[in-house]
């Protein structure tokens, strides 16, 4: 079903494409779009998102692409997955960003300029005028500073948009050398930082690796399963660790074998001798790497080796030349010691003019918690 909009004195015309089949089809011309965006990275990747449909959604069919067209041409894509959402005896139909546990940020995929400042609104209005899809909310979530629908909420939002901001992401500047990317830490840290490199080198050498050529990035994939389970998160059966969680590892499988321009994944490796004592599963987008997940020895803590990676991690970076920012993704509560650049992140809620929508905005008007409520 298509749709017409008007934005910035051109007509957008707006269509849905369903799960996998229509995400495949849609894939070339999404795919020309990310490459032709500055900024692109992982999260604006159709790559990124096959790999979700085949592993993490509930419903792949529940997962739609919203395409915004401009004449023959792709300016926009928006997915956004249907899920129910209870709050006591009532039920209501949430359209939102991807909801997993397992994606920290989400984003929209569009140039971030003039001529995209009110598409979240048009695409707002047409979601409420197309009989498609049946919803109550539209929530996006999970939504990071200077991101695409960030640059469109702070353009123009929404009339009837509630945003909140519940938490942040890290990043260092590696632009410059080391020093100057941990410029702000605390003297006691930096000592501590000696004192467990120091303590390590009595008993072997520290060596560091980044693994990202295809055929090795199973064995070291195997090394980073192996760290990010140890201690209690292996315990845990079904727990948190990736080696424990059959969708998870299929996910991240995926991933490692979707490299694109706009993710290339990689592993580094912290060695003790030949034992690997730390590990990070990242991805190198432009001139940004990101750290995915992180893994280290639960054997070798009295040696901090996650922070040790990421020291070496950041000295690399800032050696390079070509990486001007190495970000955490998440805003992990032991990062903080690092006292790293904090960016928001935010979560953006409309309703549908439902029973149902009209109720949550009564109730979202009234109770601040509920902003947050996915």
């Amino acid at each position: 079903m298509t749709m017409q909009a008007n934005s910035a004195g051109e007509m957008l015309d707006f269509r849905v494409f369903t799960g996998a089949e229509g995400l495949h089809s849609l894939w070339p011309q999404w795919q020309q779009l990310t490459s032709s965006l500055p900024g692109a990275h992982f999260l604006h990747t159709p790559q990124w998102y096959d790999c979700y449909l085949g592993a993490l959604a509930r419903v792949p069919q529940q997962v739609y692409f919203i395409a915004a067209f401009r004449g023959t041409r792709l300016v926009g894509v928006l997915p956004l997955e249907l899920r129910v959402r209870r709050l006591g005896p009532l039920a209501f139909r949430v359209l939102g960003t991807l909801q997993s546990d397992h994606l920290n940020l989400s984003d929209g995929v569009f140039a971030p300029e003039i001529s995209n400042v009110g598409l979240l609104s048009e695409v707002a209005a047409w979601l409420r005028a197309q009989p498609r899809i049946r919803w109550d909310v539209l929530h996006l979530n999970k939504i990071a500073e200077e991101s695409c629908i960030d640059y469109a909420m702070r353009s123009t939002a929404p009339a009837t948009a509630v945003s909140t901001t519940f938490t942040h992401t890290y990043s260092f500047d590696t632009r410059g050398n080391y020093d100057a990317a941990t410029g702000v830490m605390s003297g006691s840290f930096r000592r501590n930082l000696r004192r467990c490199n120091r303590r390590a080198s009595e008993t072997a050498p520290l060596t560091f690796e980044s693994v990202s050529h295809p055929q090795l990035l199973p064995a070291a994939f195997e090394v980073f399963l192996h760290l990010e389970a140890s201690g209690w998160k292996g315990e845990q059966g079904e727990g948190s660790a990736v080696r424990c969680n059959p969708a998870l590892l299929l996910y991240y499988r995926g991933l490692l074998g979707s490299s694109s321009p706009q993710g290339n994944y990689l592993i580094n490796i912290l060695k003790l001798g030949d034992q690997p004592i730390a590990a990070q599963l990242a991805v190198r987008s432009g001139r940004t790497l990101h750290l995915l997940k992180i893994g280290s020895s639960e054997a070798h803590s009295q040696l901090a080796p996650g922070h040790l990676a990421l020291e070496r991690t950041l000295q690399q970076a800032c050696a390079q030349q070509d990486i001007d920012t190495v970000s955490l993704v998440t805003g992990p509560e032991w990062a903080r010691i690092w006292k790293p650049l904090a960016h928001t992140v935010s979560s953006h809620t409309m309703v549908n003019s439902t029973i149902r929508g009209a109720l949550w905005w009564q109730l979202l008007c009234g109770s601040r918690a509920l902003r947050t409520f996915a």
